[in-house]
């Protein structure tokens, strides 16, 4: 290594585990649930809060409920593109 140029790079082949030593791991389950259960408690929070927002006369509407709603469909969106290489 003493003639090696980090403009050019460095190869790094990687060694192939022994037969019998590898075994495959994913997260996937993990994740989709924890997107799941994420997305559950956004519909139901928001969902009451908006509700209650349209049913009782006492409760104004505020430049925080018309806000709420892009956030939430960003977060779907984010999610959505989080999870869908998962």
């Amino acid at each position: 290594m003493v003639n090696a140029n980090p403009s050019k790079g460095y190869i790094v082949k990687p060694v192939r585990p022994p037969p019998g030593q590898y075994r495959f791991e994913t997260n996937s389950p993990q994740i989709i649930a924890g997107s799941i259960i994420s997305i559950l408690f956004m519909v139901l929070i928001t969902g009451t809060r908006l509700t209650l927002r349209a049913t009782k006369s006492n409760m104004k509407w505020g430049w925080d409920d018309w806000l709420i709603v892009p956030g939430v469909v960003g977060d779907f969106i984010s999610i959505h593109l989080g999870t869908s290489e998962v």
